[in-house]
Order: structure tokens, then C-alpha cells, then sequence
């Protein structure tokens, strides 16, 4: 639903029954975003929602496992060779 709604939407955790999306600010406004899962909500079996901007952490926190993902591949290249 998310992905078909939203232009370059991007599903970036799923645990159980929840997911986290990531909607570019260019995409979509916030009332938008609740008005559509408000609209679709009991079709999508969806209980709560909620929308927040990005914090500075979290960007910070994703470039550091980013970062780490890459070391490991690297490292696992390497002791292939």
C-alpha cells in the first residue's frame, strides 16, 4: 500500500507486525500521510500509525551501520581471496 501511495517510499524496518517507512519529505505532506492511513486504516488491518521527521541520530546511526556493513564486506572479500 505504502510503496503504490507514495512516491519513492521505502520499507526500512519490519519486526512482527510493525513497519517503519521512509517517505521523502518531496513526496507528501504529513496531513496527507495521516489522512490516506486514516481513510485505510481498518482495510489495512493497521491499529496505530504515527509520522515523525528523521532526528539527526538517526541519520547518524544509519551512516555508522552503513559504514559497517561496508568494512564487513570488504573483510569477507579479502579472507575470500
Amino acid at each position: 500500500f505504502f510503496q503504490s501511495k507514495f512516491q519513492d517510499c521505502q520499507l526500512i524496518e519490519h519486526q512482527g507486525g510493525h513497519f517503519r517507512f521512509q517517505v521523502p519529505k518531496h513526496s507528501l505532506r504529513p496531513y496527507a500521510i495521516f489522512g490516506l492511513l486514516e481513510e485505510n486504516k481498518e482495510q489495512l488491518h493497521v491499529s496505530e500509525y504515527g509520522v515523525s521527521e528523521t532526528s539527526l541520530e538517526h541519520i547518524f546511526n544509519t551512516m555508522a551501520a552503513q559504514q559497517g556493513e561496508e568494512q564487513l564486506l570488504g573483510s569477507a572479500r579479502y579472507r575470500g581471496d
